[in-house]
């Protein structure tokens, strides 16, 4: 009976160990669980993220091809709007240089028939030169503000030659009007052959026909640099407009104030008189001639700096603004800010000229 004691006491110290074996078996897998759960957390993070970062560079790689596709299109559209603007340059300054001959070569029959002694009144031929120094600026036409600029450039050029030809068509006639008064009344001398000749020189520039043409032509050329142009015809097309007959009516006022006093006899002192009327009627000419050049020149220049300036004021308007003001908008404040500084100007000058100068207004399209 003792001996089955002793083999239960053995057998249950034997069971004790072995359930704090358990125990510390239970314990340590406890704690493997709980790591496990872990790194299942962890795994499961970094899966994660390793799908936002597979998913940022798919869309880097999109943006970037779809950015390059543009810029390619953009490219290739640059290159053939730069070989297009090139081609009609070039064919444009052919077609000019054909107008210019042909103006040379009428201007050089009417030399013929004129007096060689006598001046020559600065016909067509020699104030195309004088402009044409403005014929091609050199501008990159690689940047939007800059094709802008070269075409108004262009049209303005063409504009000044055919409102040239227009205007010396204009002075001659009155000059030649006036000394034709004169001729009737001289005898057969030197002096008679001298008035002959201008007179010859007066038929060839009366018949304007082929000058008028080319004119047209030239004004029919200007299709290039519409959205530049609006500049000047939105603010100043009205004035231009109005202040053209006062400015003819007085330069025909001055002009008629020197005409010719009295008869003109076949004495010495009288055809002294009307020579010196004549000559001074050629001097006031060429006086005229070599103002008006200076003055297109300037106004040439200043439209090309006014054209510049607008397109750098308008883009930084636009910028500043944040994309809240389209080009419209943006070209509306500028206009209305141009036109206000624009009558305060002339407001002063009407002050200190005592002129009466009207004021500049936006026209309504």
């Amino acid at each position: 009976m003792s001996s089955e004691l002793e083999l239960l006491k053995q057998r249950i110290t034997e069971l004790e160990a072995e359930n704090v074996e358990i125990a510390e078996l239970k314990k340590e897998n406890a704690e493997l669980r709980k790591e496990n759960t872990d790194f299942r957390m962890k795994f499961a993070n970094f899966e994660a993220e390793r799908a936002e970062l597979k998913r940022k560079i798919a869309e880097t790689l999109r943006m970037t091809e779809e950015e390059r596709t543009r810029r390619d299109a953009e490219n290739v559209k640059l290159r053939a709007t730069i070989e297009e603007l090139r081609k009609n340059n070039t064919k444009e300054s052919a077609e000019l240089r054909d107008r210019i001959t042909k103006v040379e070569q009428n201007q050089s029959l009417n030399d013929n028939s004129s007096n060689n002694s006598l001046p020559s009144f600065n016909s067509v031929a020699d104030q195309v030169p004088t402009v044409t120094h403005h014929e091609k600026p050199l501008v990159d036409t690689s940047l939007p503000e800059d094709k802008e600029t070269d075409a108004f450039l262009d049209e303005e050029y063409k504009k000044k030659v055919s409102n040239e030809i227009r205007q010396r068509n204009r002075e001659k006639k009155l000059c030649f009007s006036t000394s034709g008064q004169t001729q009737e009344s001289l005898p057969t001398h030197p002096e008679e052959k001298m008035s002959q000749d201008l007179n010859s020189v007066t038929q060839p520039c009366n018949s304007t026909s082929s000058e008028e043409k080319i004119c047209s032509e030239l004004d029919s050329k200007c299709k290039k640099g519409k959205s530049v142009d609006k500049l000047k015809q939105e603010l100043f097309a009205s004035e231009l407009s109005s202040q053209e007959p006062s400015i003819e009516q007085n330069h025909v006022t001055e002009i008629s104030e020197t005409l010719c006093p009295g008869k003109v006899t076949s004495d010495k002192s009288s055809i002294d008189e009307a020579s010196q009327h004549l000559a001074q009627l050629c001097d006031k000419a060429f006086d005229a001639e070599d103002k008006a050049n200076r003055a297109n020149q300037e106004e040439i220049l200043c439209w090309y700096l006014y054209a510049k300036d607008f397109i750098i004021q308008l883009n930084g308007i636009i910028e500043s603004s944040g994309g809240k003001f389209g080009e419209k908008k943006a070209r509306g404040l500028l206009y209305d800010s141009i036109t206000k500084q624009l009558n305060l100007l002339r407001k002063q000058r009407s002050q200190e000229t005592g002129l009466q100068l009207r004021d500049v207004s936006r026209l309504t399209r």
